[in-house]
């Protein structure tokens, strides 16, 4: 076996400098990555200030839905919100879209829309029932 191997070591590197071939060797840096230890991971999310501090719109808007496809960016076009404006049929509305020329969506979180309406950010929350 031993003699095998070096026979065909033999013939490779005969092979190489008949072709001219330069020889590369790959190396790859070796990574050693440290765990996180549990009390810097979030576990329960990050906590997310705006969902506290946008007074709630008077705007006549019911927030009946939101899709959230990209949780760690809430200004995503990718999340959606079910709006109905005025008691009107609810419509799909994604960051950036008008709401009949009364706001804008800005943000679509989870629990809440943030628009904007007169400069001012204001939030839409989903209705809560009372128990």
């Amino acid at each position: 076996m031993l003699c095998l191997i070096l026979t065909m070591s033999i013939i490779l590197s005969s092979v190489r400098s008949l072709l001219f071939l330069p020889v590369v060797t790959l190396t790859a840096p070796i990574v050693i990555s440290q765990p996180i230890p549990p009390y810097q991971e979030h576990l329960f999310g990050v906590f997310n200030n705006a969902l506290i501090s946008a007074p709630k719109t008077s705007l006549p808007m019911v927030l009946e839905g939101t899709w959230v496809n990209d949780k760690n960016n809430s200004a995503s076009s990718k999340n959606l919100a079910i709006i109905s404006i005025n008691g009107a049929t609810a419509d799909v509305y994604h960051v950036g879209q008008s709401l009949n020329g009364l706001a804008t969506v800005t943000e679509i979180q989870s629990k809440q829309v943030i628009i904007n309406h007169n400069n001012q950010e204001e939030s839409l929350p989903l209705p809560v029932e009372q128990l």
